[in-house]
């Protein structure tokens, strides 16, 4: 799987908060949305991540950048992909909601995941052309795409629409 370098750089330069931590190696990045994994960070990411931090976090104490400051933060854990449970795919569908009871308006992708749907915002996916889903039974848990470099938040819809909209769409024109 590939990671759209270009996509990544411009989501960080649009991050109101941007974590960055090395563990064993492995460089995490994250705008607390989505979570992206690199075993060498590729040039133009690092580039963009100094001009953020101006500085390489030191093995195993990340870096948080927001609010006009550049801090140490503690962190906890992630479920990793070997513990997912299910899997499923990027489906064809888009859907425009607005989350949080605000008025903004953003373009979610609808993910299929087992026999749910789940509503993930469409610059998230666009991150890769990998359409493979691993993630877990409980509602808004993580959800991973490609070998689990790339770990997304769902957006949070509360009414329970987005079963009832997309199990009659399937339903209709079929997956």
């Amino acid at each position: 799987m590939s990671i759209n370098t270009k996509t990544l750089c411009t989501l960080l330069d649009q991050a109101e908060t941007v974590v960055w931590s090395i563990k064993d190696g492995v460089s995490t990045i994250s705008d607390r949305h989505v979570l992206v994994r690199f075993k060498g960070i590729p040039r133009e990411v690092l580039s963009v991540l100094y001009s953020i931090f101006f500085r390489v976090p030191e093995e195993g104490k990340p870096l948080m950048a927001g609010e006009g400051e550049i801090k140490e933060v503690n962190i906890g854990t992630l479920p990793d992909i070997t513990e997912a449970t299910m899997t499923g795919k990027v489906t064809e569908y888009l859907k425009e909601c607005s989350p949080w009871d605000r008025d903004e308006k953003l373009l979610a992708r609808v993910i299929q995941l087992g026999d749910r749907y789940v509503l993930v915002q469409e610059k998230y996916v666009q991150l890769t052309t990998d359409r493979n889903v691993v993630g877990f039974k409980e509602d808004e848990s993580l959800i991973f795409l490609g070998d689990g470099e790339i770990s997304i938040l769902p957006v949070r819809v509360f009414d329970g629409s987005v079963q009832i909209e997309m199990s009659e769409i399937i339903e209709y024109f079929g997956q």
